[in-house]
Order: structure tokens, then C-alpha cells, then sequence
């Protein structure tokens, strides 16, 4: 392997046997859990732009150090994946703290289609250029080095810009945070309109856990993310093994469905807000059910389809990848309406699964298919289907968008808010104060 300024590297320094290849999948995993483990505690102690920011340059510094890992060894690589995986546990977590705080109640559904477009984001920009530069002069260590600096560039722009609370930003308007804040229940006093304390009521940790409503949104949520992360996680590898796809080839067609994704969601956020002519529950589960069919129509298709006919392939992916997006105004939405203000919990909890299905994801295609053959394949394909069509019913039959008793029941003893309160001109002075970072 040349290129990558190390000229005396060979390909063989870079080999990893099939277990330690297993392993770097799956350690990003385990990083993502101990991260979500961490992030109840991180969240309520330093609220999302601190957590957020110090988990984005925790993967910024693993992603810079990673070339220089892989060539002193295997252990320290591993150790950089497990960073990154720790990092993006803040992925969910992130846009519904931020939904919640920032979205009116009315376009919650934009939002979230516009936040979570940052999964389709690092697929568009990643894939085409690992491939081109995989086979340049450059080398691969050179993506690492581009991406380092431009995730520490993004979230120290994210650090400067982003608040906590609307009401302590200074490009917030009063008829603006009026339009923010309505209708929602704000867990916190304002003394005077010039202070704002954050009084947090304890989470209810045990309702929301053992709300079969929860439950029933969770499972629906995890069907989707079972099938999009079989396809994310290990589109290229069958496109190249099965499909004989050459690596160039991989990287630009597997980024394409993520960019017809982003224009799915673009759709589908403002459609999902607007759609006054069915109920919210039955908005919600039309988007999720749309999702899950689609999903399960593309992924069943490829059973039927071999290398021969590599278009029809590319068009199974294209419709899995692009409509697993509308999951935002579908699942996301609803753990969105019925939880509020708690909707990082049951956002951490999906993240938790999530990060288990890609923790077991890579052993599963180990066993049901070592050899990368057709009729291997099949066999999880049929199966993922499955489990997608048994989710998708439980979430049709248990999936509600009312705002659960719970989260009424934790703010007795606070000041509780249901229509806005004015927010007053900050005088220079106090906005130095408020704005420090």
C-alpha cells in the first residue's frame, strides 16, 4: 500500500484476520453503548451542547489518530473504533433534545427529517471519495485526515451558534420564542422574565420504562433500523462480493440512495406537519407504514434478484436506503409527541438497541453467510423481511401520539407552563454572561 506516507507499507500490514475484522465492526458497537450508558447523566448535568460537543471531538481525535493506529497495530485501531463508536451514540439522543427545544409543536416532523438527514450526510460525503481516494495517490489515511478536521470545524460552529434553551439566544425574538414555546410543557421558572432557572423535574424513568406504548414505538423504530443498518453496514460488501460490484463502483452507488433519501425527507417532514385531512396517530403510522413496506419490498427483492442483473439491484437499494429516511416523521415523531421533554430517554433507549444490532449484526452475516454466495444471502434477507413486516404490525396496534400521563405527573412540584412566557430585551451586560462558552 503506498501513498498514504508510508511508502514501506504493504497491503499485508493492513490484513486483519476474519475475527479481528469481526472485532472492528463490532467494537463500534460497544462504544456506542457505553456512550448511551453515560449520556442520561452527561445530558441532565451539562445539557446537550456541552455533551454533544465533547462526544463530536471525541470522534474527531479518534478519526485524526486512526491511520497512525492501524499501522502501530491492531489494539490501538480497535481502541479508536471504539471511540468513534462512543461518540455517535449522541446521534438520536441529539436530534430529539434539540426537536424538542428548538421545533414547535406543529413542525416537529420537519425537523426531525431535516436532523436525521445527518445519517445520509456522512454516507454521501464518505463513499464516493473512500473510493476515489482508496485508489489514488493519496491513500486512504488521507480520508481520515479530511474528515478529523472538518468534524472539529463543524462542532466548534456548533458550539459558538447552538443554545440549550431558545429563550438565551440571542437571534430569538420574542414573537418568535412565543411561536416556539406554544402549547408545550416547559419544566422551568423565569423570575421576572430576565432569569430563566432550570428547575428539572426527576425523569420517570420507571413509567417511561414500562409504558407499553413506549414499547410498542421503540419496536417499530428498531424494524426500520434493522434493515437500513443490514444495507448501510453491509451494501458495499455484497455489492462488491455478490454482485461483483468494483470498488469505485461501490462507493458511488451506494452513496446515490442517501442523496435521494435527503429529498424523501425534505418531502416528507413539511407533508407529515400539513396533513390536515387524517388524525396525527393516523399521519404518523401511514409515514411508518409506507417506510416499513417499502423496506420490506426492496429487501425481499433482492432474494430474487443475482448479479445478472445489477440495475435491478441498484433499484432495491435505492428504495430501502431513500424511504427508511421517512422512519423520522413516523417513529421519531411519535416518541416526539407523547413524550416531550423526555424524548432523549426513549431516544437513548433506541439508540441502545440500535447499537446492539450492529453489535450482533456483523457475527449474524459471519455465520448465515461466510462465503458471500447468492443463496447465503437469501437467507437473511428473507429473514430481516420478516422481522421488519412483525414490527411494523406492532407498532400499527400499540403506537399512540397523545402525551403520556407521565410527564405531567413529574412537573408537580414546579412551575409548569403551557402557553409561553414573554422573554424580555437582554441588556448587553447579562448577554455576556448568558452567551459564555
Amino acid at each position: 500500500m503506498t501513498g498514504d506516507g508510508n511508502e514501506n507499507v504493504t497491503d499485508s500490514d493492513y490484513s486483519y484476520s476474519p475475527a479481528e475484522q469481526g472485532w472492528l465492526f463490532s467494537i463500534v458497537a460497544v462504544g456506542q453503548i457505553i456512550g448511551t450508558i453515560a449520556l442520561p447523566y452527561s445530558i441532565s448535568h451539562f445539557q446537550v451542547r456541552k455533551t454533544f460537543t465533547v462526544y463530536g471531538l471525541i470522534s474527531a481525535i479518534a478519526t485524526l489518530l486512526t491511520p497512525l493506529c492501524a499501522y502501530i497495530g491492531f489494539l490501538p485501531l480497535l481502541l479508536m473504533r471504539l471511540l468513534q463508536g462512543f461518540a455517535t451514540s449522541t446521534s438520536f439522543t441529539g436530534m430529539g433534545s434539540i426537536t424538542s427545544q428548538w421545533s414547535t409543536i406543529k413542525e416537529s416532523g420537519l425537523f426531525l427529517a431535516l436532523l436525521s438527514c445527518h445519517l445520509q450526510f456522512g454516507n454521501i460525503f464518505t463513499m464516493p471519495i473512500a473510493g476515489a481516494l482508496c485508489e489514488s495517490s493519496w491513500g486512504w489515511s488521507s480520508l481520515y485526515y479530511l474528515q478529523g478536521i472538518l468534524t472539529i470545524l463543524c462542532f466548534i460552529m456548533f458550539y459558538i451558534f447552538y443554545r440549550d434553551d431558545p429563550y438565551w439566544h440571542w437571534f430569538v425574538s420574542n414573537k418568535e420564542l412565543n411561536r416556539i414555546e406554544r402549547g408545550k410543557i416547559s419544566i422551568a421558572s423565569r423570575d421576572s422574565n430576565t432569569s430563566k432557572n432550570h428547575q428539572h423535574a426527576k425523569i420517570p424513568y420507571k413509567a417511561i420504562l414500562t409504558d407499553k406504548i413506549v414499547w410498542g414505538i421503540v419496536i417499530g423504530v428498531i424494524g426500520i433500523q434493522l434493515g437500513y443498518f443490514l444495507f448501510v453496514q453491509f451494501g458495499p460488501v455484497y455489492m462488491n462480493k455478490v454482485l461483483k460490484f468494483d470498488i469505485k463502483s461501490t462507493g458511488y452507488g451506494t452513496a446515490l440512495p442517501h442523496v435521494i433519501s435527503i429529498i424523501v425527507k425534505i418531502i416528507a417532514g413539511p407533508l407529515s406537519d400539513h396533513l390536515s385531512c387524517v388524525s396525527t396517530k393516523t399521519n404518523v403510522k401511514i409515514f411508518m407504514t409506507t417506510a416499513n413496506v417499502l423496506l420490506a419490498f426492496g429487501t425481499l427483492s433482492l432474494v430474487f434478484i443475482t448479479h445478472e442483473y445489477p440495475v435491478l439491484a441498484q433499484i432495491a437499494f435505492i428504495i430501502v436506503i431513500s424511504f427508511c429516511g421517512i422512519n423520522s416523521v413516523g417513529g421519531m415523531k411519535a416518541v416526539q409527541l407523547i413524550s416531550q421533554q423526555y424524548s432523549h430517554i426513549i431516544m437513548i433507549v433506541v439508540t441502545f438497541f440500535t447499537s446492539v444490532i450492529i453489535l450482533i449484526l456483523p457475527l449474524v452475516i459471519a455465520i448465515l453467510a461466510p462465503d458471500n454466495t447468492h443463496g447465503q444471502w437469501q437467507t437473511i434477507f428473507i429473514g430481516v423481511t420478516i422481522i421488519v413486516v412483525i414490527c411494523m404490525f406492532v407498532f400499527n396496534f400499540m403506537a399512540e401520539v397523545e402525551p403520556r400521563p407521565w410527564i405531567g405527573n413529574s412537573t408537580k412540584n414546579l412551575q409548569v407552563y403551557q402557553v409561553p412566557v414573554t422573554k424580555l430585551d437582554i441588556e448587553e451586560k447579562d448577554r455576556e454572561k448568558i452567551n459564555n462558552f
